[in-house]
């Protein structure tokens, strides 16, 4: 799947199924395509916290929140604005937030990765994401071009968790 990523507000909606194996860690990536440079946007600690990051001001901006159960379904919104930064919530619920900053936008398109890291790339801004295969199932990934706030996220966390 490839989108252009420029410096407007989005949201990313994923369910996942973590499976019991060790080093379970990335859920997607995106990367720019034809190059080897590449950052995991979801993934997984070492202990299986959900991890938001994205790239702004020469730096990567990370929110951690609460551990991934395995052989259940878990609903993951993330969001992000100049305004407010990224957000996250888990099953509907809000869990953590970065502060306000400005997304460093590559300007062509950029491909999504999802479950493995790009083969291409060689060289990956990870920060707390280990660079590992996922293990389970991935369902229903929605991706918006708008920033969406608790009142839509719980109608869309009760809608794919129903």
């Amino acid at each position: 799947m490839q989108f252009l990523l420029f410096q407007q507000s989005k949201s990313l909606l994923i369910n996942i199924f973590r499976r019991k194996k060790r080093n379970n860690r990335i859920v997607f990536w995106f990367s720019l395509t034809g190059t080897v440079w590449c950052m995991p946007f979801i993934g997984l600690t070492s202990s299986n916290q959900i991890v938001v990051q994205s790239y702004g001001s020469e730096q990567i901006v990370t929110v951690i929140g609460s551990i991934v159960p395995t052989e259940t379904w878990t609903h993951i919104a993330t969001s992000y604005s100049v305004t407010n930064g990224i957000r996250l919530w888990i099953n509907g619920t809000f869990k953590n937030s970065s502060s306000s900053f400005v997304y460093y936008s590559s300007n062509v398109t950029n491909t999504i990765t999802i479950g493995n890291k790009p083969n291409a790339a060689s060289s990956c801004y990870t920060k707390d994401i280990n660079m590992t295969q996922f293990y389970g199932k991935i369902d229903e990934l929605k991706i918006f071009s708008r920033e969406l706030n608790q009142t839509d996220v719980s109608r869309l966390a009760n809608l794919s968790l129903s």
